[in-house]
């Protein structure tokens, strides 16, 4: 059979604007920019940090972690690459590899004091970028107790803590101080329920 007619249809497809998510969507983000990039998770030339940024919003990865230290001159230039992306200015998940910042300060009151320092230096630079709700990465899966004093020190320097740690064991022996709790694989009600009764948040990875 041959062709009956032909209808000519006219369309005029409108513009979709989805909401911003009503969840947070992360990841660890190793990358930390220096003028020798590679292929690898570490080190990143701009262009490279750019493009992977791009990759990871564009897929709806809108808060990756900082990995850049907090003493490195290059972090603001990556905070400015992240808000040319288009990535969330709040929270700021800073995970600062090398700084120690919540991880392995002793809990003397001199290195406290220089904690408090460094975290209100580091808050000042990203509200001057325009980034606001910093968190402090805690201690990685591991025993949180002896960093106790330092994640106080971290609030009281006004910022937030964030760490990773065992199934129902993180918020059992830290949740009170562990603004986001991280945990892997699995997560139940009655957990999630005990973190959002100290009025904070979990993530699962």
């Amino acid at each position: 059979m041959g062709t009956v007619g032909t209808v000519t249809i006219t369309l005029n497809v409108l513009p979709i604007v989805l909401e911003r998510p009503y969840l947070t969507y992360s990841i660890y983000y190793r990358g930390r920019l220096s003028a020798d990039g590679n292929i690898s998770s570490e080190t990143k030339t701009q262009q490279q940090m750019m493009t992977e940024l791009q990759d990871m919003f564009d897929h709806g990865i809108t808060n990756p972690t900082v990995f850049q230290r907090s003493y490195d001159t290059n972090l603001a230039t990556v905070m400015e690459l992240r808000k040319n992306v288009g990535m969330d200015t709040s929270p700021i998940f800073f995970h600062g590899e090398e700084d120690k910042l919540g991880n392995g300060t002793k809990s003397d009151a001199a290195s406290l004091t220089t904690l408090k320092q460094k975290v209100a230096n580091l808050k000042n630079l990203m509200a001057g970028q325009g980034f606001t709700d910093l968190y402090i990465y805690g201690v990685d899966e591991g025993d949180p107790i002896p960093q106790l004093p330092a994640w106080q020190a971290i609030h009281d320097a006004g910022a937030k803590v964030f760490a990773s740690g065992e199934k129902n064991a993180l918020v059992y022996l830290a949740g009170n101080v562990v603004d986001v709790g991280v945990i892997a694989y699995s997560l139940d009600a009655a957990e999630a329920d005990s973190w959002h009764n100290y009025g904070h948040k979990v993530f699962l990875i």
